[in-house]
């Protein structure tokens, strides 16, 4: 394979299919001929988010968002690498940021919820945001289940409602 954008597209299969080392390698050559497009930058901080090289992802991540200004992808990728970090109030600033750039994506609403329940003081605003990520998106599971998880702490009946929408 030659050609950038079919490289690009089986580094994307690898990485959902959860082959991280082998998404890495395939993204050398892509990144040979084009190491500062957006695309690459993000493809290349999942897979290492994937592989669980958290500060390289988070280094890439803030690239990319720096590279790309008005796409979410960076500061989302950012959240999510920062959350697995355990830096909740960064994952929370994150998420928050991506949410700017793209505020009807449901999948940077989760990256608030996820972080933000996982701040203290913070279980309100972890419930508003995957509530909105389930107005943006009601027919996904995550989207519930995120709903469920924060809620356990204020509202049980919530909780267990959400909990059994993510099960239907």
């Amino acid at each position: 394979m030659t050609d950038p954008a079919q490289h690009l597209t089986r580094v994307r299969l690898l990485n959902d299919a959860g082959r991280h080392d082998e998404a890495l390698r395939a993204l050398a050559a892509v990144l040979a001929q084009a190491p500062d497009a957006p695309d690459v930058l993000g493809e290349l901080a999942r897979t290492l988010l994937g592989r669980g090289d958290l500060q390289q992802a988070l280094h890439t991540a803030r690239a990319l968002g720096q590279q790309a200004p008005s796409w979410y992808y960076g500061p989302y990728l950012a959240a999510l690498t920062l959350h697995r970090l355990k830096d909740f109030a960064g994952a929370v600033a994150a998420a928050r940021e991506a949410i700017r750039r793209a505020p009807d994506n449901p999948a940077c609403h989760r990256a608030l919820a996820w972080a933000a329940s996982d701040l203290p003081g913070s279980a309100s605003l972890a419930l508003q945001a995957a509530t909105h990520a389930v107005a943006l998106e009601p027919h996904n599971a995550q989207n519930h289940l995120c709903v469920g998880t924060a809620a356990l702490d204020l509202d049980r009946a919530t909780a267990e409602r959400a909990f059994a929408e993510a099960l239907r």
